[in-house]
């Protein structure tokens, strides 16, 4: 069964020394395990940065068990996300 991507209102919680960006889920039913989500800051457009910025963060399905080490999951989990734009933001 092909898993679908998850959409998800998010608001910028922080930033991290590591030059990664935390986001919090507003509103994400069944997604209780975990309620953030770090991507590298360079991924999210400079206006949707700034801490209180809400947007859709599109999650794409992985296979995790295909990652060799955790470099390579680190990078298929920096590869499989989108950013989409609020509407009427």
């Amino acid at each position: 069964m092909k898993k679908e991507p998850v959409r998800l209102h998010v608001r910028v919680d922080f930033h991290t020394a590591g030059e990664q960006t935390r986001v919090r889920w507003l509103n994400a039913p069944g997604m209780a395990e975990r309620d953030f989500f770090e991507s590298p800051t360079e991924a999210i457009p400079y206006d949707l940065r700034r801490i209180g910025s809400e947007f859709i963060l599109v999650l794409l399905p992985i296979e995790r068990a295909k990652a060799q080490d955790l470099d390579e999951l680190r990078r298929m989990i920096a590869e499989s996300f989108a950013i989409e734009r609020l509407p009427n933001a």
